[in-house]
């Protein structure tokens, strides 16, 4: 048997199990992945980011070098090694008549399954293990590739957009990544244990911040403990004090007269500088929201006014609560213990 046509056919199927290999690496590559290590300077990965967001001209490279693999080692195999091979079996008499197929046969079973082991399930699965790091390491030379094979390259990608535009088929976009492809690798990133259940907890709730409604997170009309201009001083300072709250809404005589906000530290220490200073003197102007507004959008208010109380109103325009920032971020991160209380007054005078 002649071992210079079975060195080259060992050889053909690992140059076609390194096309496999690279096909799948490239393909099954997350571009996020690929992306970080790009901006850390990896020039690899960068060349692997240009082919997966090119994979016209990349799959056609690959397909040229899979094809003239197949080519080549049917030719070698076939014209070679079955003549080989046929020629052992027409030694024995009973097989002679059938020495030609037997020996053709033989060489495409074995070819075939050599092909299928080698050339393409064992490449294929260690790309799906390592898939960027793969795909960074045969990005330079399958570049290369496809300039050296540039013309037929064209040729391919030119056809294939010839016929979905014939077939009247819309090019195939990539699409955008959704919430849900997000929480399914969030799930994945759980069970790995990458993620601490606090952690996904957290961002399962960030992103239901967008669909809940601030009447939902804020304390209703009832419960909201707001100053009224037309109390006493002493009434308003001793419920500032007993309620321990960091910031009140301040009305006239009714809850839906809002006229401002006061911060419950600058309202005490005032009044210890100044017994006589009205409360008007501390009022800050309120923040209204709408109760159809969702919490994200409250948020997005909250830190774009660098307020941390706001008024919660209908569509008349009557309060119907009040939520603050600390709400919001437990819809986030959870109830928050509340504080203690304490019989230490919040101010001493010396």
């Amino acid at each position: 048997m002649a071992w210079l046509e079975v060195v080259l056919v060992a050889l053909l199927i690992v140059a076609n199990g390194v096309f496999a290999m690279s096909e799948m690496a490239v393909v099954s590559s997350r571009k996020a992945r690929l992306q970080q290590r790009a901006n850390e300077g990896d020039v690899k990965a960068r060349s692997a980011l240009e082919l997966a967001q090119s994979p016209d001209r990349f799959l056609s490279t690959v397909q040229i070098g899979i094809t003239l693999v197949g080519i080549l080692a049917g030719a070698f195999g076939g014209a070679r090694i079955a003549d080989n091979l046929a020629a052992r079996f027409a030694a024995v008499p009973a097989l002679e008549p059938y020495a030609g197929a037997m020996g053709l046969g033989v060489v495409v079973l074995v070819i075939t399954y050599l092909q299928l082991v080698f050339g393409e399930l064992i490449p294929k699965r260690l790309a799906l293990g390592s898939p960027e790091r793969i795909a960074a390491a045969i990005a330079g030379p399958m570049r290369s590739l496809s300039k050296l094979a540039a013309p037929f390259v064209h040729l391919l990608s030119a056809s294939t957009t010839g016929v979905f535009k014939l077939l009247g088929i819309r090019q195939p976009e990539e699409a955008p990544v959704s919430e849900e492809e997000i929480k399914v690798l969030l799930e994945q990133g759980k069970a790995a244990g990458v993620f601490e259940p606090t952690e996904h907890a957290m961002i399962e709730r960030v992103f239901r911040l967008g669909d809940r409604r601030v009447s939902d997170l804020m304390t209703p009309r009832p419960d909201v403990v707001w100053l009224d201009l037309d109390e006493p001083e002493t009434e308003l300072r001793r419920l500032v004090t007993e309620s321990h709250l960091s910031r009140f809404p301040v009305c006239r005589g009714s809850l839906d007269e809002v006229v401002g906000v006061v911060k419950a530290k600058e309202y005490l220490a005032g009044k210890l500088a100044d017994p006589a200073a009205p409360i008007e003197t501390f009022l800050k102007r309120p923040l209204f929201v709408p109760e159809t507004a969702s919490a994200l959008r409250t948020l997005e208010t909250f830190r774009k006014s660098h307020f941390h109380l706001a008024v919660v109103v209908d569509e008349y325009g009557s309060v119907e609560g009040v939520v603050t920032t600390n709400d919001v971020l437990e819809a986030v991160a959870g109830e928050l213990a509340a504080q203690p209380s304490t019989d230490e007054p919040w101010l001493v005078a010396r």
